[in-house]
């Protein structure tokens, strides 16, 4: 009996003829059945279609939306269908590439490409445009393998001016005075100063790639996530132009993979260094990746200006799936761009004639534009004047070359910047004076001039006194320990074996001691009830016996002794008023129960009836983190896994300083509870003196407990 198509009513007489016709793309019915996700004939053959593309003033989402229809005449594109520039594959938000961001040269794989590349360019919208396609291997994804991605910057060459160039020009120079600076012998001026300051960044030469801690560069990543570690190749000056009358360089910064704003962050505070607003050396305290205590996140610089100008696969991939990177392309001359240009329509009609793409197997036609072809990188040159071109008319349209945000985001974000900087010099002075010391408790005189602890907050901080000098208080989680900056492990100066180590330059950082933990006399340090005073005895001893070396022997020996126990007991105290952090109440099922619910009821129970009275109004929580003298790192909460809902903190005891610090915004919370979101804000404590303790309410969202469990709950202890 005769078969025939749904969607068209062609008759067939065997199922596998019907089956063709389905997944041949050059059929309508074809295309459709691509855009519900059945795999086409190319696909099942082991082969697919590779395509180069750009875009301006369109998002990497919508450009790849807009080919998918082009080519297959499909308004809405499969699930799963990335690009070079996608974070899909990666499955973090935090490598999203930012939707204002244009591209050169972005990479994209098809199933088959259906006409030739001149058919697909006419029905694309203006500012999306195909420029080269390959046969590559069905195992190819285009953002899961690429290994290195480019992005240029083009910036106004009067934002890099400072005091020290001729002229002073800045971006509050006149007209008439910007559309001067158009010699090459400026440029070369500028980029002569600015070359040192660009070498911090990438450290050198090394075509390894320098690793470095990029969180001062992201709005959303913390100096603790994996995901912040990026492999930085170089940053550079590679090109220059004068566009709208003004003078224009292209700057270029290679990684392995850019987090959201990268690319932006790092010129952004490339231009306050280059102007003057900040030392050189703020570039190395946002890429020092040992410290991790702070965080200052560097300015973006507008997004008019960047554009994604290469992705670069191995020579592994590239030599199997015959895949030819940009930069490898073959160089011609003007007169031979000129002469291919004139032969691409001449091969597009001849194609059109022909039927297709001129490949009946679906891949790279002959005639058509191959990668590593002139002509590819012709319209590559061509399509990369048109990106800078619209980026120097957003300059000059919505940015006014620079001076709005000159005066508005770079200005508003040096106070920040210079602070973290001064902790940043700080830390390193510490770290080189030698081990750090404790600091001294707060005086009589700065602790009665505290305000005094509410009465309401009286009985817990009653317990969480007793509970810190019982001796029984639990040991801080591996996770917990990796954002502790002042824990045990940077306190006692050893190392944990564990991947999650807390590193070794966490040492140098300040601890912090509890009040009762004070230095009780000038020269003297009294800890666990042992003294360093070199014991009387063994000097009397040694007198006795006659002869001054004998004496001085045995005092030497003495004083070796004594400086031994001197440096146990300052290792044990140290780890007694190191930063803890435990957990009481309910933990979802995955997760063992807190060991603080058996150690210390009585404090479980009174803390979570502080909460009740702070915040009536508030969903009672599941559980509550109790920290002992912590200074936490910039973090975001794990929350089990799966989230949590909105924290409440509040600190208690008798210090001075530890403000939380929630996304750059400095709260104090002593004796003041705040909610914020733990789960997706950056968050940390600044240094402190004397005794803190905070409690965060929060409940994980895995642990599934309603209102009436944590009622339950609660009545139940």
């Amino acid at each position: 009996m005769a078969l025939a198509c749904k969607l068209c009513a062609q008759p067939f007489d065997t199922r596998n003829a019907l089956f063709r016709h389905l997944l041949d793309l050059n059929t309508e019915c074809g295309a459709f059945c691509a855009s519900k996700g059945m795999k086409s004939t190319a696909t099942t053959r082991g082969r697919k279609i590779a395509l180069l593309f750009g875009y301006h003033g369109v998002s990497s989402d919508a450009a790849v939306a807009a080919i998918w229809g082009a080519i297959t005449g499909s308004t809405e594109p499969p699930d799963g269908l990335t690009a070079a520039s996608s974070w899909i594959a990666s499955n973090n938000r935090a490598l999203a590439q930012e939707p204002e961001v244009a591209a050169v040269a972005d990479v994209m794989t098809f199933n088959m490409l259906r006409g030739s590349l001149s058919d697909v360019n006419a029905r694309l919208p203006r500012g999306v445009r195909v420029l080269g396609h390959m046969e590559v291997g069905v195992d190819f994804h285009a953002e899961r393998m690429a290994r290195r991605r480019r992005y240029d910057y083009l910036l106004p060459l009067s934002l890099l001016r400072g005091a020290a160039d001729s002229g002073g020009s800045s971006a509050h120079s006149s007209d008439q005075q910007q559309r001067a600076e158009c010699g090459e012998g400026d440029v070369a001026a500028v980029m002569q100063r600015i070359k040192p300051l660009l070498r911090r960044f990438y450290g050198g030469t090394d075509q390894r790639g320098r690793r470095v801690c990029c969180h001062n560069f992201c709005a959303s990543t913390a100096p603790t996530e994996p995901i912040a570690t990026r492999r930085l190749f170089r940053f550079k000056h590679t090109d220059s132009a004068a566009l709208r009358g003004r003078a224009c360089v292209v700057l270029s910064v290679t990684c392995n993979a850019f987090l959201s704003q990268q690319a932006r962050r790092m010129v952004g505070l490339l231009i306050a260094c280059a102007r003057g607003a900040l030392p050189p050396d703020a570039i190395d305290a946002a890429l020092d990746a040992q410290y991790t205590e702070h965080m200052a996140v560097a300015p973006a610089a507008p997004a008019c200006g960047v554009h994604l100008a290469e992705v670069g696969y191995s020579p592994a991939h590239s030599d199997k799936f015959g895949l030819s990177p940009p930069q490898q392309q073959e160089q011609q001359s003007p007169q031979q761009s000129q002469q291919l240009q004139q032969q691409q329509p001449q091969q597009s009609q001849q194609q059109q004639q022909e039927g297709g793409s001129g490949d009946k197997r679906g891949g790279a036609a002959s005639s058509e534009v191959v990668w590593g072809k002139m002509v590819t990188a012709a319209a590559l040159q061509q399509w990369r004047q048109e990106v800078l071109e619209a980026a120097a008319a957003r300059w000059e349209e919505e940015e006014h070359w620079g001076s709005k945000w000159v005066d508005g985001p770079l200005q508003e974000s040096l106070p920040a910047l210079r602070a973290f900087l001064q902790r940043w010099r700080d830390s390193k002075q510490l770290a080189q004076s030698g081990p750090p010391q404790p600091p001294l408790s707060l005086s009589p005189a700065e602790a009665a001039a505290l305000p005094p602890a509410p009465e309401v907050y009286a009985r817990v901080l009653r317990l969480l006194r007793e509970a810190d000098a019982s001796g029984l208080w639990p040991d801080s989680s591996k996770g917990r320990q990796t954002v502790i900056a002042n824990g045990a492990a940077a306190a006692v100066g050893e190392e944990d074996e564990s991947e999650e180590q807390v590193p070794a330059e966490a040492a140098a950082v300040e601890l912090l001691v509890p009040a009762q933990l004070a230095t009780s006399g000038p020269g003297a340090t009294v800890a666990a009830g042992i003294s360093t005073a070199a014991p009387p005895a063994a000097t009397a001893t040694a007198a006795a016996a006659g002869g001054m070396a004998a004496a001085a022997a045995a005092a030497a020996a003495a004083a070796a002794a004594s400086g031994e126990a001197a440096a146990a007991a300052g290792a044990a105290a140290a780890a007694a008023r190191a930063g803890g952090s435990f957990s009481v109440g309910r933990m979802p099922a995955t997760c063992a129960v807190p060991r603080g619910n058996d150690l210390f009821p009585e404090l479980m129970r009174a803390a979570f009836e502080l909460e009740r009275v702070l915040m009536p109004n508030r969903t009672p929580s599941s559980t509550i983190a109790i920290n002992r003298h912590a200074q936490f790192r910039p973090h975001k909460d794990s929350g089990a896994g799966s989230g949590q809902s909105l924290s409440l903190i509040v600190g208690l005891g008798d210090y001075a300083g530890g403000e939380l610090v929630v996304e750059g915004v400095e709260c104090d919370i002593r004796y003041r509870p705040l909610e914020f979101n733990g789960w997706t804000q950056r968050h940390w404590t600044l240094p402190f003196r004397g005794e803190r303790y905070s409690l965060v309410w929060f409940t994980p969202k895995s642990a599934a407990l309603t209102y009436r469990n944590n009622s339950r709950f609660l009545r139940g202890m």
